[in-house]
């Protein structure tokens, strides 16, 4: 595995999101990880399984465009991410019909990690205003970028 939790994070990311291998999970998550996010009932998430299914219908639904981390932050056993994805409607979710249409997602995940696997994940993710932009051309919010910070170099 990787050195860092940061490491390790960003590397679940680009196997993941940017590549999307699925069979990756294994590498990076533990199969009794408990997943919690906005709107399912805490402690009643998926384990790897039913996150492999989860993220397989979403793709199929939202291939994901772009994926990209904006901030990444680690203490202890936890690893904190901000991150932006851009994904294309290309069939029904959620009861909206395909679009075809470019669509941002921002979110933030909080990890926490035991023997370099996620043991728990907590999840928030701005799904209501992403399903605006699903439903109104007009609505397409492009993603977050973190502030520039003083003194950085151009």
């Amino acid at each position: 595995m990787l050195n860092s939790p940061e490491a390790m994070i960003r590397q679940y990311y680009a196997d993941i999101f940017a590549h999307g291998n699925l069979n990756a999970l294994e590498l990076y998550v533990a199969p009794s990880c408990i997943i919690e996010m906005q709107g399912s009932a805490p402690g009643h998430a998926p384990g790897l399984a039913l996150l492999k299914e989860r993220l397989a219908r979403f793709w199929v639904a939202l291939p994901v465009v772009e994926h990209t981390i904006l901030d990444l932050i680690s203490q202890d056993d936890k690893v904190v991410a901000r991150w932006a994805m851009r994904v294309r409607h290309a069939s029904n979710y959620e009861g909206i019909p395909a679009t075809g249409r470019v669509a941002s997602l921002t979110g933030v995940d909080i990890f926490r990690l035991a023997d370099q696997k996620i043991v728990k994940q907590w999840t928030d993710v701005g799904h209501e205003s992403f399903l605006k932009q699903l439903k109104h051309t007009n609505q397409i919010a492009q993603p977050h970028r973190a502030a520039e910070q003083p003194g950085d170099a151009d």
